[in-house]
């Protein structure tokens, strides 16, 4: 997983931006966070790349986040190179699931 936090843009509710690459989701995501609450946690105003496959173009992140945040100019490069360094997601999440929930229960298959 990739993570820049580029500085927040001229708005003055934001408080930080990040935008990356998901590997296990296999997801380009950009999250947008308010000023921190009474515990010191941001809060998140906006949010996307948060399920399965959700952001495959690196260009689609980019274009939600240029109006929140001051972009690199090589974003689109080195979103692109940590998509390629691992192996990706091999089957949906859902999928894993749903394969570990047919097999029998352990208890049973030792009893």
């Amino acid at each position: 997983m990739s993570r820049y936090c580029p500085p927040a843009s001229h708005l003055g509710c934001l408080y930080e931006i990040s935008i990356g690459w998901d590997q296990p989701l296999g997801t380009y995501f950009v999250a947008a966070f308010g000023p921190p609450d009474e515990n010191g946690d941001p809060a998140l105003l906006r949010w996307i790349g948060s399920t399965y496959a959700e952001v495959t173009d690196p260009s689609d992140a980019i274009a939600y986040a240029r109006p929140l945040a001051e972009l690199p100019h090589d974003i689109h490069k080195r979103l692109r190179l940590d998509q390629q360094k691992g192996p990706g997601p091999k089957t949906k999440p859902e999928g894993v699931i749903s394969l570990f929930l047919r097999k029998p229960p352990l208890i049973a298959a030792l009893s």
